[in-house]
């Protein structure tokens, strides 16, 4: 009986040494973890050299007729800050660059309202919109959608009014977006 309680333990102790074998390491665990985070926070980041280092790179937020640009006069007074671009109603708005939300409401003349920020002082704005598909706090990744196109904020015609600002000022979007 010695000897078997002794060859089971044997068989234990070495099941028990295989098992150990197929277990991953403490850093084989810990770099199983770290790596999505590592690329969920790659994607939210801004590239290297900022929203800046994008400058003529990005994607229009919605594809569509310019019906008023940037510097341009405004019919009511005063110059568009931003483009008016013309889009269907409800079409996808998509995040131009990777960023945080900062603001999604109501606001008077701009109807349905997102602005994202992209750090370094760079944020852009998405009015008119028919429905927010985001909330302040949200990380968004490049080419996400973010809004559905619509006509508030007092507008006939369904749309996007989108605006670039670097720390508060308005700049020509298409200093960053592609043509």
């Amino acid at each position: 009986m010695a000897a078997e309680d002794a060859a089971r333990a044997r068989e234990a102790a070495q099941a028990a040494a295989r098992a150990k074998a197929m277990e991953p390491s403490a850093e084989e665990r810990v770099s199983a973890v770290k790596e999505p985070i590592r690329g969920a926070v790659q994607a939210t980041l801004p590239p290297a050299g900022g929203f800046k280092g994008l400058k003529s790179g990005l994607t229009p937020p919605v594809p569509g007729q310019v019906m008023a640009r940037f510097g341009s006069s405004r019919p009511e007074g005063g110059v568009w800050r931003g483009v008016l671009l013309k889009a269907a109603e409800g079409a996808p708005v998509k995040a131009v660059a990777a960023g945080t939300v900062v603001y999604a409401d109501w606001l008077r003349g701009f109807g349905n309202l997102l602005i994202v920020d992209h750090g370094e002082q760079y944020l852009t704005v998405y009015a008119y919109n028919q429905s927010l598909l985001r909330r302040v706090g949200d990380v968004v990744r490049a080419g996400e959608a973010v809004a559905a196109a619509g006509s508030t904020g007092g507008q006939v015609d369904s749309g996007l009014y989108f605006e670039v600002r670097h720390r508060g000022a308005p700049v020509d979007p298409y200093q960053f977006i592609s043509r």
